[in-house]
């Protein structure tokens, strides 16, 4: 579905579509991102509205989509995956290709383990120029067999197509700009004009995170952000909710923000990347971590992803379970320079 169609197409009363604008809901795509719920607090509508809405919505999309499609279409949707560069080529081989567009991965591991600098080093390869899968195949099995390109950019790729930005939700507050431009630099990047499209966002707790991850639809669809990264999600709702008796609210607080920034992945094709933390856990498979958030992050997420530390400065990542890689682990490397080859 290539055209965008606006709120306006759903010949809406006016005041619904002005309770609907006033939202920063302009786009029909964009009223799927919300429950009947959520559609009716953030625009002051009924619950009832708001699902009359959504059926609209849905039956308008349905005369200009496939609801149904064979299995070999879906095959060359699938073919036509595209991916940014994560900075290190054993990384991007065990992910075939690298951060892939349109869906959500978790980096989980420990304090130290590498998951920041891994969003930090995104942060400046997604305004490299983009490349084809062919293209993309070709460097890996050349760097795989140790004929490295002349040239870290040309080594790499990213997202650009001339107009892009970055988004980061900074929970951890550990993003540094002093450390960023050296990662910027490696690649060869203007300085300037990457500082000047990144934005980034600091709440204060695990509520303000949500009501900023709500708000990233206008963010992502003005600034033509092809990466979003929240570091981390969820470390503000396991400092605000403790206990036994707040385990649901916080499991339903990590849920809605996870599923909405699937669905932003979804819509506007992008590639997002959230970091987690982990708990130490006897037996458990993966070197005795266990990410946090429970199932309800484990079933959002597309890929998640295990990092621990090695030999300093090496690290392991591990594929703990993915909708479609298989497992694999690979080595890397932390850097001042970003994540590297090991």
């Amino acid at each position: 579905m290539s055209k965008e169609y606006t709120v306006h197409e759903l010949k809406l009363q006016k005041q619904t579509l002005a309770a609907l604008e006033s939202a920063g809901i302009y786009y029909i795509k964009d009223i799927l991102l919300y429950s009947p719920t959520r559609l009716a607090e953030i625009t002051g509508l009924s619950k009832e509205t708001c699902e009359k809405i959504l059926d609209k919505a849905i039956e308008f999309l349905d005369q200009h989509r496939k609801r149904f499609m064979p299995i070999a279409e879906l095959e060359k949707t699938s073919e036509k995956k595209r991916f940014m560069s994560t900075g290190a080529h054993a990384l991007n081989r065990l992910l075939q290709g690298g951060w892939c567009v349109g869906e959500v991965t978790e980096l989980a591991g420990p304090y130290g383990s590498g998951k920041s600098q891994a969003c930090f080093t995104a942060l400046a390869t997604v305004f490299l120029p983009s490349m084809s899968q062919k293209e993309i195949q070709e460097i890996l099995q050349e760097t795989e067999q140790g004929e490295a390109r002349k040239g870290n950019q040309k080594e790499h790729w990213g997202l650009n197509d001339g107009d892009i930005s970055a988004v980061i939700i900074d929970s951890e507050r550990t993003f540094s700009v002093n450390r960023f431009k050296k990662i910027i630099k490696r690649f060869n990047l203007d300085e300037k004009e990457v500082m000047k499209r990144i934005i980034i966002s600091r709440p204060e707790n695990a509520w303000d995170q949500k009501r900023i991850i709500e708000s990233l639809v206008s963010v992502v669809r003005e600034n033509n952000a092809k990466l979003v990264v929240v570091d981390s999600l969820t470390k503000l709702p396991r400092a605000d909710f403790s206990g036994q008796g707040e385990l649901y609210a916080r499991q339903r607080l990590i849920l809605d923000m996870a599923e909405k920034l699937r669905r932003i992945a979804i819509n506007y094709e992008a590639v997002v990347l959230v970091t987690n933390q982990v708990v130490a856990s006897v037996g458990t498979i993966g070197l005795g971590f266990k990410p946090t958030g429970g199932h309800v992050l484990g079933h959002t997420v597309d890929t998640r992803l295990l990092l621990v530390r090695a030999t300093d400065p090496y690290r392991r990542v591990s594929i703990m379970d993915s909708s479609w890689l298989p497992p694999g682990e690979c080595k890397i490397k932390i850097t001042d320079e970003g994540i590297a080859d090991a």
